[in-house]
């Protein structure tokens, strides 16, 4: 996986976790799953030789920024996501 699917995929990663800790879904996210996918950003940091600043400053900062725009539309939009996403993680 080159730099920019990397970033790509840290970012969906990144907003799936919190949606998974932030929203009221339907099926609430297994703690395995949100370890497998912390374990997965934790993974593609390391890749893209992110300090925690960087990471923090780059794509935590973003997603939380959508979630707290609207709330319901960022629920929507990756609560869905979560369990398939999780299945394919390697």
């Amino acid at each position: 996986m080159g730099a920019s699917e990397a970033q790509k995929r840290l970012e969906t990663s990144i907003r799936l976790s919190l949606a998974g800790r932030s929203c009221k879904l339907e099926t609430p996210i297994a703690d395995k799953d949100d370890e497998r996918l912390t374990g997965f950003i934790n993974a593609l940091q390391k890749k893209l030789r992110l300090d925690a600043n960087r990471l923090e400053r780059v794509f935590y900062v973003k997603s939380f920024d959508e979630y707290e725009k609207d709330e319901e539309k960022f629920c929507k939009t990756y609560g869905p996501q979560i369990s398939n996403f999780v299945k394919r993680l390697p």
